[in-house]
Formats: structure tokens, sequence, C-alpha cells
């Protein structure tokens, strides 16, 4: 007898195997790495939705958020080689964009919200990749949104009301610069 617990999901077939057409025509046909990967960028936001459902699978919730990073990821860096910053920064700010959409939203359920603030710090990885060496100015909105996202998160978890409330008011926000430099 298979132990269901210790086989691999089988939620992210399709992404996976976009993700994996994409990885092979990436040296060889980028056209078509391009075409697999912005189809693994929308079936991973599919999954995320999906997630957003009221009983969804734990592994669904836990992974959802890591596949619309990576999906993201694996096209911006396609970009990148072609020497398309521009395009490569739009795909990375989608992923950051929907992590804190998803991880802000008082209605998904909260399990999904903390997979995605555990998420936050790989999506700002991402976009400090894509910024110029010491642009705390061009960090400061994603890491102030991140923050809000991740409070939200956190204050929901302490009092539901005043979380939504926090959010809709702004004040999460941080005023502060971060003192360390992206490595």
């Amino acid at each position: 007898m298979i132990d269901d617990a210790c086989a691999p999901p089988q939620f992210d077939a399709t992404w996976r195997r976009l993700s994996d057409e994409g990885n092979l025509a990436a040296a060889s046909d980028p056209a078509r790495a391009r075409r697999a990967y912005e189809e693994a960028i929308v079936e991973a936001e599919r999954l995320l939705a999906a997630a957003e459902a009221p009983g969804s699978a734990n592994a669904l919730v836990e992974a959802a958020p890591v596949l619309v990073v990576i999906a993201c990821q694996n096209a911006a860096q396609l970009e990148r080689r072609r020497g398309a910053t521009g395009a490569a920064a739009t795909l990375v700010a989608r992923a950051f964009d929907r992590i804190v959409a998803t991880a802000a939203a008082p209605r998904a359920p909260r399990r999904l919200r903390e997979s995605c603030a555990d998420n936050l710090k790989h999506v700002l990885e991402a976009v400090i990749e894509d910024l110029p060496a010491g642009d705390v100015e061009g960090l400061r909105p994603f890491v102030e949104r991140a923050m809000a996202a991740w409070l939200a998160v956190r204050r929901s978890a302490d009092d539901p009301a005043g979380a939504r409330a926090t959010l809709a008011s702004g004040s999460a926000a941080p005023r502060a610069t971060p003192d360390r430099k992206a490595s």
C-alpha cells in the first residue's frame, strides 16, 4: 500500500510539465521557452486562486505561492539572458504583486496568507536582483508593501478585525529604509 502522505502532489503536474518544457527550450528555442514559461505562470496563478477555496489541501496551500514565484523567476531569467531587463522586472513585479495581494487579502484563508507571507523574502530577493545596485529608493515601495502584508497576516492571527483596519488605513507600512545592502 502506498502512503498518500509521501506521494508527490499531483495538483502541479501541468505546471511542472510547462516549466520543464521551458527549461529544456531555454538554450535552443527562447521563443518556445517564453511561451512555456508564460503558460506556467498562468497555471501557477490558477493554482494560487484554487488555494483560496475553503478546505484546500495543505500541500496546495503551501506550494501555490512558491510556484508563482518560481514561474515568474524562470521567465524573468530568460528575459535577462536576452537583455530585456525591463521585461524581467515586470515579471518579478507580477509575482510580487500576486503574493503581496494574497497575503494581505482579509478574505483569503489564513493558512494561504501565512504561506504567502513566508514567501515574501524570496520574491523580495528577486525584486532586488532587478534593481540597480544600491537603489534604496526603488526598493522602498516593495519593502513597505511586503511589510504591510506581513503585518496584516501577523495581526490577523492576533486580532482579525484589527488587521483589516490596519491594512485599510495603510498604517502598517514602515517608513524607515533598510540599513543593509542587498547582496
